[in-house]
Order: C-alpha cells, then structure tokens, then sequence
C-alpha cells in the first residue's frame, strides 16, 4: 500500500465515522434493510449495508461521483423514493476500470427516523 492509499483509506475511515453517527440519530435501532441484489444477499440492517457501503465506495478513486437524479416524498406513507447514479473508477485490480450503475432506494419513516429500505439495483461491471 503506497503512503497515498493509506492516508486516503484513513480519511475515509474518519468520514465513515461520522457519516456512522449522524444515520445513528436519523434511523431506529432495528432499521431493517433489503434488496435483490445477489450481492448484497446476507445484508439485512441497515447497519450493516452502511459498513458495506464504505467498503465499496473505498473501491473507488477520489473522482467517485454519486448523482441524485430524482427524489419523491409520498406524505401519506411517509415513503421518500430516491433515484440516483454512481460513477467513477474502479481502483481495484491489475488496472482502473470506469464503472456506472444507477439505483432505486424506497425509504419508510417511522415517527421522522427510517425503519426500512429497500434498494433496486442491479449491479453491471464493464
């Protein structure tokens, strides 16, 4: 590991923290999570999808860019729909490699804390 990897895994390990904190405030204690993503098939909490996260947004260079292309508030379920895309270079292996894959997330509140989501995604590597 070059001196640059490491400082930027540190930095990422201290914004997971973070980020870690402020979901903890802004979910309930048994948020669940789910999605048919075979990747993602042993992940049931949303605790554990966020770690999952960080580790795969760690696959990435510095230029990752996740974009928001469409959200969706429905106030009478208390459901937010967010539709977004994650683009950027992939840094593991032998040679970076340009990844795109866009997702669905459907949010359900509970009293203003998220009690469950699920994520529809699939999953294209080039």
């Amino acid at each position: 590991m070059e001196p640059s990897d490491a400082k930027r895994l540190r930095a990422l390990e201290d914004e997971n923290g973070k980020l870690k904190k402020l979901l903890a405030e802004q979910m309930l204690d048994n948020a669940t999570f789910e999605t048919e993503a075979e990747i993602l098939a042993n992940v049931d909490t949303m605790e554990i999808y966020c770690d999952w996260m960080v580790d795969a947004l760690a696959m990435f260079d510095e230029n990752v860019e996740i974009e928001i292309k469409a959200e969706a508030h429905d106030q009478t379920r208390d459901i937010v729909l967010i539709y977004a895309e994650i683009r950027g270079n992939v840094i593991i292996g032998p040679a970076p490699m340009f990844a795109k894959t866009d997702y669905v997330y459907a949010i359900k509140f509970d009293d203003e804390k998220i009690w469950h989501m699920s994520k529809v995604w699939e999953l294209k590597l080039p």
